[in-house]
């Protein structure tokens, strides 16, 4: 799952989901202005199961399980409350 922004706005929210063995990542966010919200979702079996990258936004309400990549996460994941 992709939320990419060359400049403009884009956000993707994501809600109990599998996301599993891709072949770089789970779930990522490149560009300021691109925002990716994850909820109950399953991330496994990916090179990496959440990157954000160049400014942008990965947010989770702490209810996704990311486990069993070879890197789980990479950039800064900002935990939010009440999602």
């Amino acid at each position: 799952m992709i939320s990419y922004s060359d400049g403009g706005s884009a956000a993707v929210s994501v809600r109990k989901s599998v996301l599993s063995a891709n072949s770089f990542a789970g779930m990522q966010s490149i560009g300021a202005g691109a925002r990716l919200i994850s909820s109950g979702n399953v991330i496994t079996k990916s090179q990496t199961g959440m990157i954000q990258v160049s400014g942008g936004v990965i947010e989770t309400d702490g209810s996704s399980v990311v486990r069993r990549s070879v890197t789980n996460t990479s950039g800064v994941i900002t935990n939010i409350s009440g999602a």
